[in-house]
């Protein structure tokens, strides 16, 4: 078989390879925790919420725990399922999979109303979730998976996890917390069945069967969820979930698309497969498969291992429906052989499918032995492609459209397939068989590796999927025109589409005579996304007569509102308020507040530097260890600094601030 292209499939997935360490999980070694038993595939009885939760639309009084990963609705779960998603029942999955805790960890559990959890899991609904300013959580559901093992009483390597609930009785948001190191195996051991244990499987499944899934769901990739975010802060997920649709965070800073897509392996540490390489080159980067694997880099599967492929057969032959026909194909990759089956073909065209033996030749391609420097489709493509062929039967003038659409592996290693068939094919007689002569079939690209796979659209363009052509493509956003993969800026304005960002505004720019996207004061960016600058800068002039304190000179400005909105993870996040009201702030023309260090008093509406002595005890993320009048700040080198905070409209009224 002849291919006419190769291509390395790369993506661009910026990531910090650093998470979250374990101490910063929400408090579970409290008196009033509840753990399950040591036992393998064990519930909770049902739990009683103090405060109901409101999930997919639908109000929840109680809950279950189950040790294999899931937090579930109206009924206990406490077998693991050895299937792909969806369950049959409606639930949270911090970390599906075959736990065992008779050897290693604990599963435990509780609600509170804790207030400095409480306000912990607030300020990150307000953070991330625009329109939130007024939400107040009061009660939280904290789950715990503490260095869990996984069946057969496996303790060599454990998982750490945890999911948190949190809730205002009205409003329902799910915390995912996977700290560092805490994913160290993602599939159990099987049992004696002989199939292996699924891997790992993260997300939400509705009453109704609606699945969301976090990314690397059943595959090796889950693994990374400890360095993945969708809130930049590695290792931690937040969703809304009381709607009729999961809902992410709309509150975050893309840095892969503000930034640019990466050009070095450096760039994104965790696309390439857990079996595979990134390799730099002068022009990019590729990921390629180790020694003992083969693949696009991106999915890699052992050589000379036997697989399977599962698939579903649909459409309409000689006027026969297909309804969901089981495919099933066994491959011996030793050999580079496939055996390809169909089930429940309609009697009368029985004989007559003969004919389609392309249904099989494409599987043999996908997974044929490579020769020299041939390359199969696996490949290629990773077992994620589309493949469409027209055969028309001369002799008989009959036309067949074959769609077959390659989903990739499923949590089994198992290729996952669906084919449509519309058309005719000639009839043949009863019992007849069909001997095909040997031939060549030529494979040619058509389109290149669509957005879904690959993520290649313009930083201003999305991925869409079109119902119509059943395909994926970029679309340049509002406000841009282009075919997806370049997008210049519209003729039209930010007026017209109501476009920015939601830290930009839109201003008139005399020199292109139009008004276009600018980042607010405190943000940098495009306009059409921006992200915190690494220190607030105002160059603004000082419009009132200084007043002394201390021999500090400060003076009042009337342009900005600056305020601490918290500190996260050693970052200090400043945000810019109401212009119209005043600031007290010192005079460093312009003014500066650099992000962490001492001397720098924050807090409300005022920011004047005084000296404030370093505390010996490292103060711990959101714990109350500095005086009432101060706030702690991160030093670097694990060290931290109490500092002084004042709150006054009036700049007469700073009062004095020590420790």
């Amino acid at each position: 078989m002849k291919l006419l292209r190769n291509f390395c499939c790369c993506i661009f997935l910026v990531t910090n390879a650093c998470g979250i360490p374990v101490s910063l999980l929400y408090e579970h070694n409290v008196d009033e925790v509840i753990k399950l038993p040591k036992e393998n595939d064990v519930s909770s009885p049902e739990i009683k919420l103090k405060v109901p939760v409101v999930f997919y639309g639908t109000r929840f009084n109680s809950i279950f725990v189950n040790s294999n990963g899931l937090i579930s609705f109206q009924t206990e779960i406490p077998n693991f399922f050895n299937i792909e998603f969806p369950l049959d029942y409606p639930l949270i999955a911090p970390f599906y999979t075959n736990v065992d805790t008779r050897q290693a960890g604990t599963v435990s559990y509780y609600e509170t109303n804790n207030s400095s959890l409480l306000r912990r899991a607030t300020d990150n609904v307000r953070d991330y979730f625009s329109e939130q300013e007024n939400f107040q959580a009061t009660s939280l559901f904290i789950v715990t998976w503490s260095g869990v093992g996984y069946f057969n009483k496996g303790s060599d390597k454990i998982n750490t996890y945890q999911t948190v609930i949190v809730n205002d009785g009205t409003k329902s948001f799910v915390e995912f917390l996977y700290p560092k190191d805490g994913i160290q195996w993602i599939q159990g051991t099987g049992d004696e069945s002989g199939l292996p244990d699924a891997r790992a499987q993260a997300g939400f499944i509705s009453v109704d069967g609606k699945i969301f899934t976090l990314p690397g769901s059943g595959t090796e990739q889950v693994r990374n969820l400890e360095v993945w975010s969708n809130i930049d802060l590695p290792g931690q997920f937040v969703y809304r979930v009381d709607e009729s649709d999961i809902v992410s965070p709309d509150l975050v800073n893309d840095e892969s698309k503000l930034n640019g897509p990466p050009l070095s392996c450096a760039d994104a540490p965790t696309y390439c497969h857990v079996q595979a390489k990134c390799v730099d080159y002068t022009e990019g980067f590729c990921c390629q498969c180790k020694k003992q694997y083969y693949g696009n880099g991106k999915f890699c599967i052992k050589k000379d291992v036997p697989l399977r492929v599962n698939g579903k057969v649909s459409g309409n032959i000689n006027g026969e429906r297909l309804d969901n026909l089981d495919l099933q194909s066994y491959i011996v990759m030793v050999d580079g052989r496939a055996y390809t089956a169909i089930s429940k073909i309609p009697e009368s065209i029985g004989f007559d499918i003969q004919s389609l033996q392309i249904l099989g030749g494409v599987i043999g391609y996908v997974f044929a032995k490579p020769i020299r420097n041939a390359l199969n489709a696996y490949q290629i493509t990773g077992g994620v492609f589309n493949h469409t062929a027209t055969l028309r039967f001369l002799n008989t003038s009959e036309t067949i459209i074959i769609k077959q659409k390659y989903i990739g592996l499923d949590v089994f290693d198992q290729l996952r397939l669906e084919t449509n068939i519309q058309g005719e094919i000639p009839n043949l007689p009863f019992d007849s068989k069909i001997t095909v002569d040997e031939y060549q079939e030529q494979y040619t690209q058509t389109a290149p590796v669509t957005c879904d796979v690959l993520n290649n659209c313009n930083r201003n363009a999305q991925c869409l999927y079109s119902p119509e052509s059943e395909t994926f493509s970029c679309k340049c956003n509002a406000g841009f025109e282009g075919d997806g993969y370049n997008c210049e800026m519209s003729t039209l304005s930010c007026t017209q589409l109501h476009n920015c960002h939601v830290h930009a505004s839109c201003t008139y720019d005399e020199s292109v005579g139009k008004s276009k996207c600018v980042c607010n004061p405190g943000y940098e960016g495009d306009g059409f996304n921006c992200k915190i600058t690494g220190h607030f800068q105002q160059s603004v002039p000082p419009t009132v007569t200084a007043q002394k304190q201390k021999n500090v000179s400060t003076q009042v400005r009337k342009d900005t509102n600056v305020y601490v909105k918290r500190v996260t993870f050693g970052t200090l996040r400043i945000n810019v308020l109401n212009p119209a009201r005043a600031v007290a702030a010192a005079v460093l023309p312009p003014l500066q507040i650099p992000l962490g260090g001492s001397g720098i008093k924050l807090y409300g509406l005022v920011a004047v530097p005084q000296s404030c002595p370093t505390i010996t005890n490292v103060c711990q993320y959101y714990k109350d260890q500095c005086p009432a009048d101060h706030i702690c700040l991160p030093n670097g080198g694990g060290s931290r600094t109490c500092v002084c905070t004042f709150n006054a409209d009036d700049p007469s009224e700073i009062p004095s601030c020590t420790l």
